[in-house]
């Protein structure tokens, strides 16, 4: 997926430039010889030449009022051209003369985003390319805010391409925030970068990852989580990845497969998250709300299965926990399981099946009297007690009165005496 991602984040980094740099913005060439290179650079066809020509332009009048135009008129030429290396090298050389110039910081930013995602770099390198960009971005912001549309372009058009590149500088602001793992931080900016591009899925996901990654949560984020994993699922249907970190979290937080397809379809078109995400996405009932209603529909503990008693106990809340065990404290009851381990005075027994492959007691048994035979690990146990007392963690019900009812083994049938050697025949 990260070649995938790369590809996505080299595309939003070929911004289409909306100042054509032959519009000055009343600037005024007063030498003839000066205006006549600028023209005669402004007006080739061909995008390398027209970058070529800009930027000779610029090295014969270093100090001309048109310098910042001639440079990010070259830098849209190779744009233009496809070529992204003298494109980020153009772009460059803007930000060292002019370094809150909005298209070449959108360049700069981009390019070494692109340059974090593609996975060649090692990680320290990475992670040093990341915040260079998110170091750019956060100044590109402000300067966001007091760009002055350039002449020749329309209001529409102007306020499109602000909020695209605000997209790109909060995307990549909210990624540094991952690596850093500075949790609020990367969901502000990519919930914003991803309601801003908003048929945008690499923003989309990365939204997904930076609500769903942390692993203290709450629900109101992991809902937010799956809305915009979704969204990046929904819209990017060729990536798998997509669709399998979307379900897994599905999964997870409302305990079923069943939904996902219908809810990742009803947000495709949604950039913002609906107010009633709540409903859309419920949450499975916790472990100890299960025991709860268990509880409220069967409150005889006593005549519950012990794999029951052991989720009661396991799971339940401590109120829920300490009422059921009183409903079963002192009162005998049978039960039939596998040695752990025993003595003449006590015996630890597993009772469910899980217990048994694990060889985990599950059972301390205290008996009434001493063993006359003391089971070996491993043998089947029947017996009555009476339960004293419990731990949740790790699970085990200590039980005192303990009564050995298993069967004695069965008595073979007598041997027979081998039959005794006849004498030989005398002749």
């Amino acid at each position: 997926m990260k070649k995938f991602l790369m590809t996505l984040v080299l595309a939003s980094a070929t911004l289409g430039f909306a100042q054509d740099p032959a519009q000055t913005q009343q600037k005024t060439i007063r030498d003839p010889n000066e205006y006549n290179a600028y023209m005669s650079a402004t007006t080739q066809t061909d995008p390398a030449a027209k970058a070529a020509a800009l930027e000779a332009f610029v090295q014969q009048y270093p100090q001309s009022i048109v310098k910042e135009e001639a440079l990010v008129g070259a830098m849209s030429a190779y744009q233009q051209a496809g070529n992204v290396a003298k494109l980020t090298e153009a772009a460059n050389k803007v930000l060292q003369a002019y370094p809150n110039n909005i298209l070449a910081l959108t360049v700069a930013v981009s390019g070494r985003r692109q340059q974090f995602n593609s996975g060649s770099l090692p990680q320290d390198r990475a992670r040093a390319v990341i915040n260079e960009a998110a170091t750019m971005a956060t100044r590109g912001l402000p300067a966001l805010q007091t760009w002055t549309k350039p002449d020749g372009v329309s209001d529409a058009d102007f306020q499109k391409q602000k909020t695209g590149i605000a997209a790109i500088f909060h995307g990549t602001l909210g990624q540094d925030a991952i690596a850093r793992q500075d949790w609020e931080t990367a969901q502000r900016h990519m919930r914003e970068a991803s309601i801003l591009n908003a048929n945008d899925y690499v923003d989309a996901y990365f939204a997904g990852v930076a609500y769903l990654t942390p692993k203290q949560n709450t629900d109101d984020n992991m809902r937010l989580g799956i809305f915009f994993a979704s969204r990046a699922a929904a819209l990017a249907p060729q990536v798998a990845d997509f669709t399998k970190f979307a379900k897994f979290y599905w999964k997870r937080f409302s305990g079923k497969d069943e939904g996902w397809d219908q809810f990742a379809q009803q947000v495709r078109g949604t950039a913002t998250p609906p107010a009633n995400l709540s409903t859309m996405i419920p949450k499975a009932p916790s472990p100890a709300e299960q025991v709860r209603t268990m509880l409220q529909q069967n409150p005889a503990i006593e005549t519950l299965s012990f794999g029951e008693w052991v989720l009661i106990f396991t799971y339940g809340d401590p109120t829920d926990k300490a009422n059921a065990f009183e409903r079963i404290k002192g009162k005998p009851f049978k039960f039939q399981g596998q040695v752990i381990g025993a003595t003449a005075d006590t015996v630890d027994v597993a009772l469910t099946q899980d217990a048994i492959d694990a060889k985990k007691a599950e059972v301390s048994v205290t008996m009434a009297e001493p063993l006359k035979r003391v089971p070996a690990a491993g043998a089947n146990f029947a017996f009555q007690a009476n339960p004293v007392s419990f731990t949740s963690e790790p699970f085990l019900i200590t039980m005192d009165t303990g009564v050995d009812l298993t069967p004695a083994p069965s008595k073979g049938a007598a041997k027979k005496a081998p039959p005794k050697k006849r004498p030989a025949k005398k002749r």
